[in-house]
């Protein structure tokens, strides 16, 4: 009787540990199903903005931020206009941030669904852009955040 005991203990234990890990996985799965489905609403916003014509430059967003990127005319004087300039488009360099955001966040939880969706954003909104904004929005906001894509910078810094 003692022994039958003791094994339903350690079945209970065995049983109990199995739901917290299974509860455990499954707020895991919640947390990256919520991250891609950010990442996806950012996106579709982000997209709009950068590919919206601007009447003052007169071309869209995303057309500006490549011929800055491309020009490689980036002193001071430049950034501090450049910093002017899209002041006015703020809400597109935000949510380029908050985007870099939950790809670090999802990178953090599953790194196969993270490449996932850095592939995703590259086809989205061209990995050339991908890799311009994140040098631009960089330089000219000052907000810390990680570079995904932005292969320029970490050529200057390694």
């Amino acid at each position: 009787m003692a022994a039958q005991l003791d094994q339903q203990r350690r079945d209970n234990a065995l049983l109990i540990n199995q739901q917290r890990q299974d509860s455990a996985e499954t707020r895991r799965l919640a947390e990256v199903s919520y991250l891609e489905s950010s990442i996806f609403t950012n996106l579709e916003i982000l997209k709009v903005r950068l590919l919206s014509f601007d009447s003052v430059v007169n071309a869209p967003l995303s057309e500006l931020i490549l011929a800055i990127y491309r020009s490689g005319d980036l002193t001071q004087a430049r950034v501090e206009e450049l910093k002017e300039g899209l002041s006015a488009r703020k809400e597109s360099l935000v949510t380029w941030v908050n985007l870099s955001a939950k790809l670090t966040r999802l990178r953090e939880e599953d790194q196969k669904r993270y490449v996932d969706q850095l592939l995703l954003v590259s086809i989205t909104v061209d990995h050339e852009l991908c890799v311009a904004l994140d040098y631009i929005v960089k330089l000219t906001t000052g907000v810390s955040f990680e570079a995904h894509f932005n292969k320029k910078e970490r050529e200057r810094s390694g």
